[in-house]
């Protein structure tokens, strides 16, 4: 079963709820209370609870979304963030380099059945992610975080534009390559029970969501992704491993 969060996120509806997905929300007074927040951070502190936080670029200079979701992940003790840039890509896209398709999977055996069939997935308008550990930032495409993976990246012509007063901190404006576009973190929360999902655009809804299976003719697999996903990590939160795999 699942419910849409119409009136905003509290105790109540997320009393019964085993996993919750935020899409980036839009609009610089729309974003979560402290109630809100607050009430997101204690039912992940119950433990066995799957999280996914999706973000967005900064493009037009609305970082007010990423920091937005950032007071999320900030409260459930998440080590990956969104950087407050935009990603583009001339060549890995959907007819416009501001409609990336990331191209890259995870080649690490312990998530192999997330990233099976999967080979092209739209994020619209992105931005990528970086680690945090204690108060190091961490470029996660070439540093690991213990229990952080990685599981989908850009393709190496994707390339950081800076659209803001609020420089990357991980990268640079300008900079190219295969940056982190979606991460899981296993063994999260108080009793290392949770999982939390960071992707670089929404998985459902928004203008064009991950799950899109096909935009201006391009196939995609976006649909498989997002499952798998929620497969492993609902499965995972629920039957959580004490130990790094």
């Amino acid at each position: 079963d699942y419910v849409f969060a119409w009136g905003g996120l509290n105790d109540t509806i997320l009393a019964r709820a085993r996993g919750l997905v935020i899409g980036a929300i839009y609009g610089s007074t729309s974003g979560f209370t402290a109630a809100e927040i607050t009430a997101v951070d204690d039912w992940f502190a119950e433990g066995n609870k799957f999280l996914w936080v999706g973000s967005d670029s900064d493009f037009g200079g609305a970082s007010y979304i990423n920091a937005n979701m950032s007071l999320i992940l900030d409260a459930v003790g998440s080590h990956v963030y969104p950087e407050q840039i935009s990603i583009s890509d001339a060549y890995s896209n959907c007819n416009a380099s501001y409609r990336v398709v990331a191209n890259g999977t995870s080649t690490d055996p312990y998530v192999a059945s997330i990233v099976d069939g999967v080979d092209a997935v739209l994020m619209h308008g992105p931005t990528s992610l970086y680690g945090m550990q204690g108060t190091d930032v961490i470029t996660l495409e070439n540093t690991t975080i213990e229990n952080v993976y990685p599981l989908l990246y850009y393709g190496g012509s994707a390339t950081i534009g800076d659209s803001d007063l609020v420089p990357p901190v991980a990268n640079n404006d300008g900079d190219m390559g295969q940056f982190v576009a979606v991460t899981m973190e296993i063994n999260a929360g108080d009793d290392a029970s949770g999982v939390i999902v960071v992707s670089g655009a929404s998985p459902y809804g928004d203008y064009q969501p991950m799950t899109t299976n096909e935009y201006y003719t391009v196939p995609l697999t976006g649909m498989t992704f997002v499952t798998q996903v929620f497969d492993f990590g609902m499965d995972y939160a629920m039957n959580p491993t004490p130990v790094t795999p």
